[in-house]
């Protein structure tokens, strides 16, 4: 008797034990409600030296083209990305011409950006992770990879490029700069329906 008193006791162990492992599983692979909404709002060309095309990526090696340049800073949307739940990553595409006889030096410059939670900009991470159409001649940027409280700077701006040759008259080759937003694993409950706003990708010719 207590011996099948035992092996019960085993067996129900045994269960509660599965359970709450499965449990434990099933809250990692499901974060319900740590989502946040990321927007960017606008891009521009300072220099109409310059034809830039900004792309995102869909699926593998697909990019989808999403440009809406303006001169002005406006307040539509260009491209918002809802339930982006920690672990996530948008990355993003820049093709950029340079029409003039001369090469031209290029800033990269993520501005307005609206994110006042300090543990959110601690789990947003933006940086560069690839280039095309560079040479010996004109070297590709360097990769950055920074959480937004590191890169931001005081007048709200987020440096993504700093100081690249674009060279002359490259309308059959254009540079490609490919870089990401990222929504940190870490990411906890207290971030859940926030919104990060990128206001304006800026192209800047210095």
């Amino acid at each position: 008797m207590n011996r099948l008193k035992n092996v019960i006791i085993s067996l129900l162990s045994l269960a509660l034990c599965v359970a709450v492992t499965f449990a434990w599983i099933n809250e990692l692979q499901n974060p319900g409600g740590r989502v946040l909404t990321l927007k960017l709002n606008n891009a521009t060309v300072a220099d109409s030296e310059l034809e830039v095309k900004l792309s995102v990526n869909v699926e593998d090696d697909v990019f989808d083209d999403i440009t809406k340049l303006q001169s002005v800073v406006s307040q539509p949307t260009l491209e918002s990305y809802d339930n982006f739940a920690p672990g996530s990553r948008k990355k993003f595409r820049v093709d950029i011409t340079n029409l003039s006889e001369a090469s031209v030096t290029l800033q990269v410059i993520l501005s307005d950006i609206v994110c006042e939670n300090e543990e959110l900009q601690n789990n947003i991470v933006i940086g560069t992770n690839g280039f095309a159409g560079f040479n010996s001649d004109y070297p590709a940027p360097s990769v950055q990879n920074k959480t937004l409280a590191d890169g931001i700077d005081a007048s709200g701006g987020f440096s993504l490029v700093d100081g690249v040759e674009i060279p002359p008259h490259n309308v059959d080759a254009p540079v490609s700069i490919y870089f990401y937003v990222m929504f940190s694993a870490a990411g906890s409950e207290n971030l859940e329906d926030m919104t990060f706003s990128i206001g304006t990708i800026n192209f800047l010719t210095i």
